[in-house]
């Protein structure tokens, strides 16, 4: 007991400290930004798979970045346990079910947006084996950029929050908060838009809080991500993919319940309903099965 007590008086176990790391990983993703600059000048400017691939690719900077902090921060160090095999629900049958669940969630809100004619898309022409080809190797570039952002707010802050507070709430809703505010320099970002973004770091957060897994989000981001902006060739949080396997007929895109001009179906009213029905699912699962994370603090 008077380990423990002691423990909770040390500097990097103090409630705010997890905001003062924040700024400084801020810092990487500005590393990165101004790596990717530099490199996107070098590359052919009418060569769109090389643009989308390096722009995704390019957000491993910030991920090793942020492992190599971990690292040399000693008391930082069990975040690396969180993301590893140690901890019990790091499996492909989770990682499965997460990308599962991020293409569905996805595909539905296209679908919404297809069939009020909304939007209008139609196939990329290209050969099919360079299709394939390239699409197998932008999907591995988008699995590293959006578990760079998982390994950022549901890796690394959701842990640290969960050692400095004693409330749980306390981790998942406050990375959640963090990763909207990432999204605000985003094209197009509206209230809207940035509701849904905390909303879906909610059900994220919920993914390794109670199905104690770091890879079931990653995978549901990767594949939200991959159908959004690759396979569907629509805007990913305002932002649009040079390459895509569907086009969009951007001319004749509109407003609606479910489409937004501007940032896409993440902005939109479906999109929240979409998001909160399995965010809830997943926390009435989560109350039944009372199911908890791995403790990665524990020596």
């Amino acid at each position: 007991m008077e380990k423990n007590i002691k423990e909770k008086k040390t500097f990097w176990n103090l409630p705010f400290i997890p905001l003062l790391e924040f700024v400084i990983i801020i810092g990487f993703f500005i590393v990165q930004g101004i790596i990717y600059s530099l490199a996107i000048t070098l590359l052919p400017a009418d060569n769109a798979f090389l643009i989308t691939f390096i722009g995704y690719a390019s957000t491993l900077i910030y991920s090793l970045l942020v492992i190599i902090f971990s690292f040399l921060v000693k008391p930082d160090r069990p975040v690396l346990r969180a993301i590893g095999k140690k901890v019990k629900g790091n499996n492909f049958k989770n990682a499965l079910i997460g990308l599962i669940v991020g293409v569905a969630m996805n595909a539905a809100c296209v679908l919404a947006a297809v069939l009020n004619k909304d939007v209008h898309l139609y196939f990329n022409q290209m050969g099919i084996v360079k299709m394939i080809g390239a699409s197998l190797m932008i999907f591995i570039a988008v699995f590293i950029q959006s578990s760079s952002e998982e390994l950022v707010c549901r890796g690394f802050m959701y842990q640290r929050f969960r050692k400095t507070c004693k409330s749980p709430a306390v981790a998942i809703v406050a990375p959640s908060l963090l990763f909207g505010m990432l999204h605000l320099n985003n094209p197009g970002i509206t209230v809207l838009s940035f509701a849904n973004i905390v909303l879906v770091g909610l059900l994220f957060a919920l993914m390794v809080h109670y199905c104690d897994s770091f890879w079931m989000p990653c995978m549901a981001h990767t594949g939200w991500n991959f159908s959004q902006a690759i396979l569907f060739g629509l805007p990913n949080s305002g932002n649009v993919s040079p390459f895509t396997i569907f086009k969009l007929d951007a001319a004749s895109a509109r407003d609606s319940f479910a489409y937004n001009v501007g940032f896409g179906v993440e902005g939109t009213v479906f999109a929240c309903v979409v998001i909160t029905v399995v965010l809830i699912a997943l926390f009435i699962y989560g109350i039944k099965s009372k199911k908890q994370p791995t403790p990665v603090w524990e020596d």
